[in-house]
């Protein structure tokens, strides 16, 4: 069978390899040099034998090598969907499940809303309220979201939050209801507010289908931004909160939102989650943080809320650099500068968008990979603010 490109597919050409976008996908494939050489020998008319000889001539190889090569590349190319006849294999990146999602829960509205004090905030352009009847929480929340808020609200909000006693009636649960609907009931105080900032984050994502999103924290000093590309655990709520200490704003702790039009990011302020392993780390940057209260995800981890001392800047703030970073405490804390193409290859596995991405997304995210790109090692994390504070941007 003569192996044929997928006629949607787009090529991108790199000094050390190549990346491919396939039209209708919201994912990138990174090819290193000798993928990237195949993908350009195939023609849909040359068959595998004559592919691995062009192929080993080109590098060198034995018949036997450059045919195993070649076939394992083949196969490759086909699981992800990229040959003509193949069904794409893409991330999944939609949600695993709404992790407030905890069996069945009331579903009709209630008096009781009314008449509570309410209070609006905005994250970006979406207002949203919340009236709690415990006023302890009603005043943690509005110390965690004093960025955010209070705001006179400018007409009906995006959504509308309440937190009341259980319907259950045990004291000691609560019940979360949006937009005049008991959508979560059975709450410990302590899942109140993850409940509500995982709400207001799918909330926010819903308005940006026409951003460019990548999981990423975001941090900014001078008037230009710095993202922080890393999949879950890798560190970069850590790194980001204790360079709140050396004078950066956080725009982010979880998604960089790029106006492809422009390549600028925007602010998608919500407080920053500190996983219980951060707590130890970041003692000496930020004090007390151990004694803050301690909240459980719907997942079983344990965080603490944090807001930066100081406001993310308002409007959008050009990209000076990428940096991705790896936590291991222990280990040698070091910031090497890396290739467009592996750059690349990082931000493909933190995208985020669920829409599929067309030319002037593929053409922002080249852009990105184009800018000063690093990669931190983070064993020690005072030398990594302290490098950190030595990017050349």
């Amino acid at each position: 069978m003569i192996p044929t490109p997928h006629r949607d597919i787009t090529f991108h050409a790199f000094d050390d390899g190549g990346v491919l976008h396939r039209t209708g996908s919201h994912r990138l494939w990174v090819l290193n040099v000798t993928a990237a050489t195949l993908w350009c020998l195939l023609d849909g008319q040359t068959a595998p034998p004559a592919l691995a000889r062009a192929y080993g001539a080109r590098f060198g190889l034995t018949d036997a090598a450059a045919s195993a090569d070649v076939s394992k590349l083949l196969a490759t190319f086909e699981r992800w969907g990229l040959l003509s006849g193949g069904a794409i294999e893409d991330y999944d990146e939609a949600p695993a499940g709404d992790p407030s999602a905890r069996g069945p829960a009331p579903a009709r509205a209630t008096e009781k809303i009314k008449g509570l004090p309410r209070e609006t905030f905005a994250l970006r352009d979406l207002f949203f309220s919340i009236a709690m009847a415990d006023q302890d929480l009603a005043e943690q929340w509005r110390m965690l979201f004093r960025h955010l808020g209070p705001r006179p609200q400018p007409g009906p909000a995006a959504a509308e939050f309440a937190v009341l006693q259980s319907q259950t009636g045990n004291q000691g649960l609560f019940c979360g209801w949006e937009n005049g609907v008991a959508a979560q009931d059975g709450l410990a105080r302590n899942e109140i507010f993850p409940w509500l900032v995982y709400r207001l984050f799918a909330h926010g994502m819903a308005g940006l289908g026409h951003r460019l999103l990548f999981h990423a924290a975001v941090v900014a000093k001078k008037g230009r931004a710095v993202l922080l590309p890393a999949p879950s655990g890798a560190g970069k709520s850590t790194l980001a909160a204790a360079l709140t200490a050396a004078g950066w704003a956080v725009l982010s702790d979880e998604l960089a939102v790029i106006d492809p039009q422009n390549p600028s990011v925007e602010a998608f302020a919500l407080p920053i989650g500190l996983k219980d392993k951060s707590v130890a780390p970041l003692a000496a940057f930020i004090p007390g943080l151990a004694d803050r209260p301690r909240h459980v995800r719907a997942d079983g981890v344990g965080l603490r809320y944090f807001t930066p001392p100081d406001p993310p800047p308002d409007g959008r703030l050009p990209v000076a650099a990428l940096v991705f970073p790896h936590f291991r405490p222990g280990t040698t804390t070091r910031l090497r500068a890396i290739a467009p193409l592996a750059a690349l290859e990082h931000l493909a596995v933190t995208g985020s968008s669920a829409r599929p991405l067309n030319a002037e997304d593929i053409a922002a995210t080249l852009g990105l990979a184009d800018r000063p790109c690093y990669r931190l090692h983070v064993g020690d994390l005072n030398e990594a603010v302290a490098q950190f504070e030595r990017l050349q941007t």
